[in-house]
């Protein structure tokens, strides 16, 4: 019984400690995938949008060009190739922004895991190594009583009608101290069982994963009238301004 008890506060006690870093590592898991949940919407979403800007952005090159009388000219042609390359450069960098954050988040995970996996192994390892020295220590125990018991029985017979009384209470007494000493062994080994082992790390918390940032897209402004060149001056998709397309496409005419 003291064997068993022993092994079984062995065994309880490592599985109460692997099941702590279980659940740490669970809820840091849990985090970085909600993380990565979140960077993969913000994604579409800044790709939405940035669809939209190009959208918005088509239709008010349009006007523009219509209102100074360029409307059905190859300027809106060049306009349109300014506002491709600006959003195949945005789309690129939303893109590498997103794979980045995710990528890093995932290796968080795998960081994660595998300090659980090499705490829940030095576990087992005390673990057994506790149960081995509990059986070991019973193991001892239980010769000693059998050869103790092989040494009574054969005074018993060649001295028990000699000493009578005395013996048998002499024997008591022996079986009590040995009774006492197992106890004693028992809840030492049990003790042994319920320390810590030593070597094991804390779980990781989780880093936060950065936003995706994005550029307001506005090469070409809604508000500029014809002869108005404000807010197209800056304007940067391919380097061109709505003054750089007409004087394109007058140069292609002239």
């Amino acid at each position: 019984q003291g064997q068993q008890g022993g092994v079984n506060a062995a065994n309880t006690n490592a599985a109460a400690q692997g099941a702590t870093y279980q659940t740490q590592a669970n809820a840091q898991d849990a985090t970085l995938q909600n993380a990565i949940g979140s960077q993969q919407n913000q994604q579409h979403l800044s790709l939405a949008e940035l669809a939209d800007q190009i959208r918005g952005q088509h239709s008010g090159l349009q006007a523009q060009l219509g209102a100074v009388g360029a409307g059905s000219s190859s300027a809106a042609g060049l306009g349109d190739q300014a506002l491709a390359h600006e959003q195949n450069t945005q789309t690129a960098n939303i893109d590498q922004q997103a794979n980045s954050n995710i990528s890093g988040a995932q290796t968080q995970i795998k960081g994660v895991d595998a300090v659980l996996q090499a705490n829940l192994h030095q576990l087992d390892t005390f673990k057994q190594n506790q149960i081995n020295q509990i059986t070991n220590q019973y193991s001892q125990l239980m010769t000693q009583l059998q050869t103790s018991l092989q040494t009574a029985q054969g005074e018993e017979k060649a001295r028990l009608a000699m000493f009578g009384q005395q013996l048998t209470g002499s024997a008591i007494q022996s079986l009590t101290n040995l009774n006492g000493q197992i106890q004693g062994q028992a809840q030492s080994l049990i003790d042994q069982g319920n320390q810590h082992a030593t070597g094991l790390q804390d779980i990781p918390q989780a880093q936060a994963v950065a936003p995706i940032t994005t550029q307001p897209l506005s090469p070409f402004s809604n508000n500029v009238q014809p002869g108005n060149s404000s807010g197209n001056a800056s304007a940067v998709p391919g380097g061109l301004t709505l003054s750089d397309i007409l004087k394109q496409q007058q140069s292609q005419t002239g």
